[in-house]
């Protein structure tokens, strides 16, 4: 049996800012996909996550999930509120130099029969056709995974779309400063 990728899309959203007129473009789009993902070991050998990227339908069809941004990191860990409380997530390649590292931070070796699941954050500046497609306020994400033997894993799945700030800062303290940057606006020309 091969290794698998799954994207638990109940547990996964975006967040879209319409930024209106931005750098000499008109009607520019920043999503930040907050993905949550499993990769499942079933071979008897074990497996090493060599990098994550993601793809998603937009306005044209023709440059449909041909996008490879490059997962960044969280400003903090990534939480869901239960209850009166929150509940810290996992998140995959993220360490903040404290106790909660050994318990959140996503291991990128998976031992035979094991998995690993946790956040992904990706970020996304467009504009016009280059746009998610947003139907029935989901948009479809290709999430890819390479492993260092050089297999590559993928799956597609639509996720729910949030335009409300306070939603995606209460899911990561500090998110919408963090995304604001520049720095974590990617897209890879590398094709994985």
């Amino acid at each position: 049996m091969s290794p698998k990728l799954e994207l638990v899309a109940p547990a996964s959203f975006c967040f879209l800012e319409n930024l209106g007129d931005f750098d000499g473009h008109q009607n520019v789009n920043r999503v930040s996909f907050f993905i949550h993902a499993s990769v499942v070991n079933r071979t008897p050998d074990k497996i090493v996550i060599d990098r994550f990227s993601l793809g998603f339908k937009t306005n044209d069809f023709r440059r449909n999930m041909r996008q490879n941004l490059l997962r960044v990191s969280y400003p903090s860990w990534p939480r869901k509120k239960l209850g009166t409380g929150f509940k810290l997530m996992s998140a995959f390649y993220t360490k903040y130099g404290d106790e909660k590292d050994a318990l959140l931070s996503v291991n990128h070796i998976i031992e035979t029969k094991e998995m690993a699941s946790g956040y992904l954050l990706f970020v996304s500046n467009t504009y016009g056709t280059w746009n998610p497609k947003i139907s029935s306020d989901h948009i479809e994400v290709k999430l890819k995974v390479k492993l260092s033997s050089g297999q590559k894993l993928a799956v597609s799945k639509p996720i729910r779309v949030t335009r409300d700030p306070t939603v995606a800062e209460e899911f990561c303290p500090g998110i919408i400063e963090h995304i604001s940057h520049e720095s974590t606006w990617n897209h890879s020309l590398e094709d994985i």
